[in-house]
């Protein structure tokens, strides 16, 4: 992958699973945060902070520079959910 094909952890969708490619600042580096690591970003905002919960479940605030400028490529997206709609004799899918 080129560097173009890699994202800032702010545009990634919600409940996603994403490999880190490249950590920001140190302070992140502190907390267990390498390049190669798996996260899961549980709420990302495009201009504001993000939760992210590592792979021993721990979970970690990241605030908006931090989250802007902390490129990383997706692993996993969330699906979409099929609906269902009740009708007047069960179930339709």
């Amino acid at each position: 992958m080129s560097s173009n094909d890699y994202l800032s952890i702010n545009n990634v969708p919600n409940n996603s699973i994403v490999k880190i490619v490249k950590v920001s600042s140190e302070r992140l580096r502190d907390l267990g945060l390498m390049d190669g690591s798996i996260v899961r970003v549980l709420i990302s905002t495009p201009c504001g902070p993000a939760l992210i919960q590592r792979e021993d479940g721990s979970v970690i605030v990241l605030d908006s520079d931090a989250a802007s400028n902390t490129l990383v490529s997706i692993v996993m997206a969330p699906q979409g959910v099929k609906h269902r709609h009740r009708w007047r004799w069960g179930w339709k899918y």
